[in-house]
């Protein structure tokens, strides 16, 4: 009967621990940089079942964000990878998100930034890893 006991109070702080994390737990990263004097940003965020990154500039100028996304299949256990782009001149912002198939989950995002701007480039990555 003790076992019985100890064996329900642990699938109990289980599942407590599980649904206090839950799917709107995530991660960030974020770098910083300047660009002609001027601050750049790059972030990163993932998701239970998305991540997304962005990249910022306090001016306008040539901007671009990479990403590489990693998921995993929950019920087949298959991990897969997505990757997204997006550029944008004559901008102080380019965005990315990415969503994962049916079934699956979040593990990581990997992302590049990229600003140009009168003859300066400046570049930073940033990692998101969902907790859990």
């Amino acid at each position: 009967m003790k076992s019985f006991k100890k064996g329900i109070l642990a699938l109990s702080l289980t599942l407590g621990i599980i649904a206090s994390v839950g799917g709107g737990a995530f991660a960030y990263e974020y770098t910083y940089g300047t660009v002609s004097g001027y601050g750049t940003t790059g972030h990163s965020y993932c998701y239970a079942t998305s991540c997304w990154a962005y990249t910022k500039y306090n001016r306008s100028g040539y901007l671009s964000v990479n990403s590489v996304y990693n998921y995993v299949n929950t019920k087949t256990l298959s991990a897969g990878t997505k990757t997204k782009s997006s550029t944008k001149n004559n901008s102080s912002y380019a965005t990315i998100d990415i969503y994962a198939p049916s079934n699956c989950r979040s593990v990581d995002m990997y992302s590049t930034h990229v600003v140009s701007n009168g003859g300066q480039t400046w570049t930073g990555n940033t990692n998101a890893k969902r907790y859990t």
